[in-house]
């Protein structure tokens, strides 16, 4: 069975006098490797609350482990460093046999 994955965030310090306003924080995702050798694939972007807190839903994770990263996305299009978290989606327990009969001879 598939799970939902809530990232929350809070923004990082703004210097107004050298950095321009933050638009969006773009979220990439990928299964964690022991070399971490996968691609990051874009999953969405999530534009922050008037206080610089927002969530962030990704629904449909399969069982494993997953790696998400934050990325800050400014007005132009700059972008600040990646912040990381990993997440374990544990998997169910397998069903119960539809059925079983026993036969003696």
């Amino acid at each position: 069975m598939q799970g939902i994955v809530t990232l929350a965030y809070t923004l990082g310090p703004i210097d107004a006098g050298r950095q321009l306003p933050i638009d969006h924080v773009k979220f990439q995702g990928r299964e964690k490797t022991p070399d971490d050798s996968l691609p990051w694939t874009d999953i969405g972007n999530s534009t922050p609350a008037g206080d610089g807190t927002g969530t962030f839903e990704i629904d449909q994770v399969a069982p494993g482990d997953w790696q998400y990263q934050g990325i800050e996305v400014d007005t132009a299009g700059g972008e600040g460093a990646p912040k990381l978290v990993e997440v374990s989606m544990p998997a169910d327990a397998p069903s119960s046999l539809a059925a079983l009969t026993a036969a003696v001879s």
